[in-house]
């Protein structure tokens, strides 16, 4: 499994799009799909905290699967980004305890 942080920044003018569809976009990030799962995001803001685009961390188990769930996702499939990344992303500060002493404790 591998880390991928995801990076989507709004188009300009697009904030009742993303007021319409945020709780589609909520219930996609908490649903299975094979090989990826939603492990940390929110949105992006502005200075004056409005929302301006979105960021997600990933677990999956290779680039393929990280982008299927991107592109399921409603923000990707009503075009609400003017530019998106998908970087693989090296988790070290704060990263989960996944050894199996920290799982049978």
């Amino acid at each position: 499994m591998a880390y991928f942080m995801f990076q989507g920044f709004d188009r300009l003018g697009s904030d009742a799009l993303r007021r319409r569809i945020r709780e589609d976009h909520r219930v996609h990030l908490r649903q299975a799909f094979p090989g990826c799962r939603c492990v940390m995001g929110g949105p992006l803001t502005d200075e004056a905290d409005q929302m301006i685009g979105t960021l997600l961390v990933l677990q999956a188990d290779d680039r393929d699967a990280a982008e299927g769930f991107v592109a399921r996702d409603p923000y990707m499939q009503h075009d609400l980004f003017e530019e998106t990344r998908l970087t693989r992303w090296r988790w070290t500060l704060g990263a989960p305890d996944t050894s199996a002493s920290a799982t049978s404790q």
